[in-house]
């Protein structure tokens, strides 16, 4: 009988129908950030990174780093030309916007994860974990129904009956794929809370005092509580503790968006001390996934209200 009630969980956990609301929020909130990553961080440099005379050669990348491995790489099938590369990120520009909308959802979804690849196979060195997490959740997004609603392709599937409910009401849709972005995002906290456990520098307590001092990565002067010795200590295994419950205890309901709020808290610390682009943001999106479809309808209503509030009260200060 245990056995047959833990098969029925497993099952439930999975596949059980709930509505697509929070995986769309997600979708247009990641997208948002992945557009801005484009903007700010590869087209402002771009002729240094991806133009015709790159600060490191792709050439060179190949022959120190892939050697003969075939990579995903989208830049080979196109000429060594700044013109071509430019239209490449025009065009990924585009496919990102698609995806926020909603526009062809799948297809943009599946072209910007290809784009992206080949992005980070053309030039890897600008890459880091963040960049790795964004690969897989377009991976994972791909196969999921995050144009459900929120989006065009919504509203023109149901143009001629009730669009406001298939666009912001949407019905119930098997879950995996919500689990599947869930599970990939606790098995980061997991483990990079065990990989600082088992490192010296965080186990004896200096992780933050070394973090908080790289000044390759210096962005904002922290406060001057990372000065002392014992507030250090107690930092340190604070945050290996948020990564832990980020992993875990964020799966108990009671205890879910507590953990969320530490767990932004964190994130925008360590955006204010290190300068890693997107990274932070990246992650915090996907706080989104755990979020509770009633609790996101409950939200909009409350914006809903607030903006009409917000509207009378400046059509009677204007009148």
């Amino acid at each position: 009988m245990i056995m047959h009630d833990l098969i029925i969980a497993w099952q439930n956990f999975w596949f059980k129908p709930q509505s697509p609301l929070s995986l769309c929020v997600f979708r247009i909130v990641f997208g948002l950030v992945f557009l801005t990553q484009i903007l700010s961080q590869y087209w402002l440099d771009f002729s240094v990174f991806f133009g015709a005379h790159p600060f490191i050669p792709h050439e060179d990348f190949v022959a120190f780093w892939t050697r003969k491995n075939i990579t995903l790489n989208l830049f080979e099938l196109l000429p060594t030309d700044d013109f071509w590369h430019t239209a490449f990120f025009i065009v990924l520009g585009i496919l990102t916007v698609m995806m926020i909308i909603g526009f062809c959802t799948r297809f943009s979804i599946i072209l910007v994860f290809l784009s992206f690849a080949s992005i980070c196979h053309q030039y890897p060195f600008l890459m880091n974990a963040g960049d790795n997490m964004q690969r897989l959740v377009l991976f994972l997004l791909s196969f999921s129904g995050a144009g459900d609603c929120l989006s065009v392709d919504s509203y023109l599937k149901n143009k001629n009956g009730d669009w406001r409910k298939a666009v912001f009401d949407p019905p119930p849709c098997p879950a995996w794929a919500t689990r599947m972005l869930q599970v990939q995002l606790a098995i980061a906290y997991i483990s990079t809370a065990l990989l600082k456990i088992n490192s010296p520098i965080w186990f004896y307590g200096n992780g933050c005092y070394i973090a908080t001092r790289l000044s390759d990565f210096a962005k904002f002067r922290v406060p001057v509580i990372f000065d002392h010795r014992i507030s250090l200590y107690f930092m340190t295994w604070l945050t290996i503790f948020v990564e832990f419950a980020a992993g875990t205890l964020i799966w108990i309901k009671e205890l879910r968006y507590w953990v969320i709020l530490v767990g932004v808290c964190l994130h925008i610390g360590i955006d204010w001390a290190m300068n890693i682009p997107i990274f932070e943001f990246a992650f915090m999106s996907m706080y989104i996934l755990f979020i509770d479809s009633e609790d996101m309808k409950k939200l909009g209503h409350w914006l809903k209200l607030l903006s009409k509030c917000f509207y009378i009260k400046k059509a009677y200060v204007s009148g």
